[in-house]
């Protein structure tokens, strides 16, 4: 899962500089920014993206694998735990060294992030500024979403 998100954090790097060496105007900026507001939404588009994939891979990085998968060859698998394995791949790499990359490591879901609930400020600025009970229903949603989002 790493190596396609690095894959595609790369390609989307590519694409970048390709999109902004085609859309030259006149400075020297190579991409950073531009004369062109649509141009300017296109950068952040891409910039916000590259960001994203970034976070992504180092979250999963810092993760510890719970299994080992190794590819058999003949489209099986063999499973084995982390626990007391940890250097499975690298052993197992340095053992076949025609076969690198059959071995990959397993991760659990990613790690939950805390729940960002309302403030005591917040909830009486909703109750105070909401006109139906629907309203609020609309707004306290939107709030949490942004605050956990």
């Amino acid at each position: 899962m790493i190596e396609v998100l690095k894959q595609a954090l790369e390609a989307l790097i590519q694409a970048r500089k390709l999109r902004f060496a085609l859309w030259r105007h006149g400075c020297d900026c190579r991409g950073e920014h531009s004369c062109n507001p649509l141009q300017d939404e296109y950068a952040k588009q891409f910039n916000d993206s590259i960001i994203k994939l970034e976070q992504a891979i180092a979250e999963l990085e810092s993760q510890e694998p719970v299994a080992w998968r190794t590819f058999d060859g003949e489209g099986f698998y063999f499973y084995c735990s982390y626990e007391d394995n940890e250097t499975y791949a690298d052993v197992w790499n340095k053992r076949n060294p025609n076969h690198k990359g059959w071995v990959e490591p397993l991760y659990t879901h990613p790690p939950q992030r805390t729940w960002v609930g309302l403030t005591d400020e917040e909830a009486q600025w909703l109750y105070d500024n909401c006109r139906t009970p629907s309203n609020l229903i609309d707004m306290v949603e939107a709030k949490l979403k942004e605050k956990n989002t």
